[in-house]
């Protein structure tokens, strides 16, 4: 159950999750191919590893908190980008730019496909 003031936070202030998962992901992709070297493009990296895939997917779940979603996205994520490492250093085939495309490609598909209600009827026998 959501407590009274999670619910007042949710409806004052809801988290634009779409808007900041697409300007991260083009971010960390922009400077990737623009071959940028520089803190810039390594937080955006780590901001894009860290957090986006998870929220991508922890933002159809509608927790309470908006803290305790950033928390499972980012364990989440942590998750998704180890499996994606995981994959390619099996098959041989390390790229880390090719899991940036990768990831960024599932990570535009979730935000793309939108979020959908879904009302649970009341079972009888």
């Amino acid at each position: 159950m959501m407590s009274a003031r999670s619910q007042a936070r949710r409806q004052l202030a809801p988290p634009r999750w779409g808007t900041l998962i697409v300007v991260l992901t083009g971010t960390a992709i922009a400077l990737a191919a623009a071959e940028v070297h520089s803190p810039a493009r390594m937080a955006a990296t780590f901001l894009f590893f860290g957090l986006c895939p998870g929220l991508a997917v922890v933002r159809r779940f509608r927790l309470a908190d908006i803290a305790t979603e950033l928390v499972v996205a980012c364990g989440l994520s942590i998750a998704i980008t180890t499996a994606a490492a995981e994959v390619m250093a099996y098959s041989h085939v390390w790229s880390p730019d090719g899991a940036l495309a990768a990831l960024a490609a599932l990570t535009l598909l979730a935000v793309a496909v939108p979020v959908r209600r879904v009302e649970v009827m009341g079972g009888g026998t």
